[in-house]
């Protein structure tokens, strides 16, 4: 009976966290800059597609397809559905070994200096965003050095959310 009230809870969170994820990008969808910066970067082609499209459009289909899955686990834990929830556990593995990949990955390419230099210095094409950093002490000169340090806490947090899912994985599967 605990067994089966947790995994409703667990795919319950999962549906409605990524049902909200799902709705918050697609809320800032309208608000981001899609136009190019100048003339020269006018091709005509309205439906261009740009790296950020392709990002925020991958970012929109990776939270709605998680809500659906979870959906049809916490459907299959209630009408003891073993099917569906099999297919949750197996969705739920494939996502965790993508994202501890690609964990990995972003973690190894943050630590490249090429990497922290072209994110700061795309923060110094953007004046209002800099303006705003400064608020919070992040300046280009000390940005290499703020990006290091949020890599190392970003690198907690994903441990620790990693060790979150590992252990609600373990529930569902056992």
């Amino acid at each position: 009976m605990h067994n089966r009230t947790a995994s409703a809870l667990i795919t319950l969170f999962g549906a409605v966290t990524n049902s909200a994820l799902t709705i918050q990008v697609l809320a800032v969808w309208p608000s981001l800059k899609w136009e190019p910066e100048s003339e020269w970067e006018l091709s005509g082609d309205k439906w261009q597609l740009t790296g950020l499209k392709f990002i925020w459009a991958l970012l929109c289909l990776y939270f709605a397809s998680a809500a659906a899955v979870c959906s049809v686990g916490f459907h299959g834990v209630l009408k003891h559905k073993p099917s569906h929830v099999r297919f949750y556990r197996d969705y739920s593995i494939a996502d965790f070994s993508f994202c501890a990949f690609f964990a990995a990955l972003a973690t190894y390419g943050a630590f490249l200096g090429p990497a922290r230099a072209g994110v700061c210095e795309e923060f110094s094409h953007h004046p209002e965003l800099m303006r705003d950093m400064l608020e919070i002490g992040l300046s280009l000169e000390n940005c290499e050095l703020w990006i290091e340090r949020a890599v190392y806490a970003g690198l907690a947090v994903i441990f620790v959310v990693m060790i979150i899912r590992v252990s609600f994985l373990l529930f569902i599967w056992l």
